[in-house]
């Protein structure tokens, strides 16, 4: 039963296992390296989109740094936090619209790679329409707000947003 349910959470992107079959990765936080790095509390951890860096900041109120690549430009953006917000002000999160993730069959391969930050707004809105992207482009105070609120009850048993 067990073995069923991680195997449907897998195949939908919602965790992600070893070669042993063991989970490294759910909700968007890994504990293998994956598309963007951070390091938290004196940890390194790795996260499968950049909205995932912004929650997990904010909702740990942690202080940072995280590191992504910009697809526009693959040029390496380091992003820091003090006490959950960033700190990084040109820099902005392309996010997926909600229409679009739930259409997705998996999370991971499907949604998770589009949602970036970039070096400015024009490089997130050239990126998005070349691959015909419904989605938002955010300043990193804004997204930061957004996800915030989803991870802090992953984060904080009770809490609701």
């Amino acid at each position: 039963m067990l073995d069923a349910a991680l195997d449907e959470l897998d195949k939908a992107g919602r965790i992600r296992r070893d070669e042993t079959g063991r989970v490294v990765g759910s909700a968007g936080l890994s504990v293998i390296p994956d598309r963007h790095r951070m390091e938290l509390d004196g940890r390194t951890f790795w996260t499968w989109c950049a909205y995932d860096i912004l929650g997990i900041f904010g909702a740990h109120r942690a202080t940072g740094t995280a590191f992504s690549r910009s697809p526009a430009t693959g040029a390496t953006m380091t992003l820091s936090f003090h006490h959950g917000r960033p700190k990084s002000e040109r820099v902005v999160l392309f996010r997926p619209s909600d229409a679009y993730a739930a259409c997705c069959t998996n999370i991971y391969e499907e949604w998770c790679p589009n949602s970036n930050v970039f070096e400015d707004e024009p490089s997130a809105h050239a990126w998005s329409t070349s691959r015909g992207l419904e989605g938002r482009i955010l300043g990193l105070e804004e997204a930061s707000v957004l996800a915030t609120a989803e991870w802090l009850p992953l984060c904080t048993p009770g809490v609701d947003t």
